[in-house]
């Protein structure tokens, strides 16, 4: 039976409006080990429960609050059929499902609705009829009875996008705020005003991080939207933000590292593996083969050391102005996205150092996905017949690792 116990620390954390840091500090333990608790990855050592419980002001039986098993495996099976309705575009299994979760929701609201409104699963079935009514009311409810923010506000944010034109200005009177009022804003403003600089600086550099990895990944912000991708517009945008990163990074790249800039997983793994990509697909497209293959090898010596990282550790970054400033690193299995029965090891990036919960996944498949492509990558074609290629796709598709999904191995 699965213990709720890391859900509970965190919930009753963030009600105490207490941070990972200062229930470590209390406690006498890392923030790492906070993190991994409220994950799940570990529970808090048996001693340690009567002094959580203190300190949360509940008692030692509700914080180990067992969920109910059947419970737990209805909602399970409820958001497997969900993703799968999403992905064969079934309107009328969606709205089913979405009815019961509504009807249900007193009994599923302490289980995680993340995934029922992660953008990647439901951006694209916005147009099919009678889904977004649904997914409205049911973001009602979550908005009204779930205690997780983050919940609240992706929810939030996906029905920005999934909302009738017709209902958007009503949308965004009652959950659009005029201002940044976030937590994080309110501690810099207050942290900065009071000259509270040790407090302010791990805050600081989290925003910094953020933006740098917007800029440099979101390559909607410099394209007009009301033209097709151009290939020398794309390349230069690609071009310009690679070297941003790269003078952000204090690192001066070479021929063999003009994505890495010098070989070694950082902080932005994730972004400088989908930069090398589209490198080597701009270079390709204008006939510069050896730049193409010099930006995939180093995109792939790039995802093979990411994957050779031990389970647990932490990334860092040679920019000045983050000294000090980490990720931490961890290999999960999770589904595989391609297979409802087997699971696939993945690499989590998770920042730790402020209340934010923000995390990403660098995965193999998706660097695969890409380089074999048959649509949406065609810019890679001047090179796919390379012998070249075909061997770097291989050693792509080795780092693919998956196991039975009933397996707890």
């Amino acid at each position: 039976m699965k213990l709720n116990i890391g859900e509970n620390i965190r919930q009753n954390r963030r009600r105490l409006d207490m941070t990972q840091e200062q229930l470590a500090d209390r406690l006498g333990v890392t923030f790492q080990s906070v993190s991994r608790w409220e994950c799940g990855a570990t529970y808090p050592d048996m001693e340690l429960l009567p002094a959580i419980a203190r300190i949360f002001g509940i008692t030692t039986d509700a914080l180990l609050d067992c969920p109910n098993e059947q419970t737990e495996r209805a909602f399970g099976i409820l958001s497997d059929r969900y993703h799968t309705a999403c992905r064969k575009n079934n309107s009328e299994e969606l709205i089913e499902i979405l009815t019961e979760l509504r009807r249900d929701f007193d009994l599923y609201k302490s289980y995680s609705f993340f995934y029922i409104f992660h953008h990647s699963h439901v951006y694209h079935v916005y147009r099919l009829e009678g889904v977004v009514k649904e997914l409205a009311a049911l973001n009602r409810l979550v908005q009204e009875k779930h205690a997780d923010k983050w919940t609240c506000y992706n929810a939030i944010i996906t029905m920005s996008v999934m909302v009738e034109d017709g209902e958007l200005e009503d949308f965004l009177k009652e959950y659009a705020s005029e201002s940044d009022l976030s937590r994080d804003a309110l501690l810099m403003r207050r942290y900065s005003s009071r000259g509270e600089n040790e407090k302010l600086n791990p805050l600081r550099q989290v925003k910094l991080w953020c933006m740098m990895d917007d800029l440099c990944s979101d390559v909607t912000l410099f394209r007009n939207p009301a033209k097709a991708p151009d290939l020398a517009y794309s390349k230069w945008i690609n071009g310009i933000t690679l070297r941003y990163l790269h003078d952000f990074c204090n690192v001066t790249p070479d021929s063999k590292h003009p994505i890495s800039g010098d070989g070694k997983p950082d902080i932005f793994a994730e972004t400088r593996l989908i930069m090398g990509l589209r490198n080597a697909a701009y270079h390709a497209a204008t006939g510069e083969c050896e730049e193409a293959f010099a930006a995939l090898e180093d995109t792939v010596s790039l995802l093979e050391a990411i994957m050779a990282l031990p389970a647990k550790c932490e990334l860092t970054c040679t920019s000045p102005a983050l000294e000090g400033f980490t990720l931490e690193g961890e290999m999960h299995w999770l589904k595989d996205s391609t297979d409802e029965n087997s699971e696939e090891l993945l690499f989590s990036l998770t920042e730790n150092h402020t209340n934010s919960g923000w995390s990403s996944w660098i995965k193999p498949r998706l660097c695969f996905n890409i380089l074999t492509a048959p649509h949406g990558w065609e810019w890679l074609d001047p090179i796919r017949e390379d012998a070249r290629y075909a061997v770097l796709v291989e050693r792509v598709r080795a780092l693919i690792q998956t196991r039975p999904a009933e397996s707890n191995a």
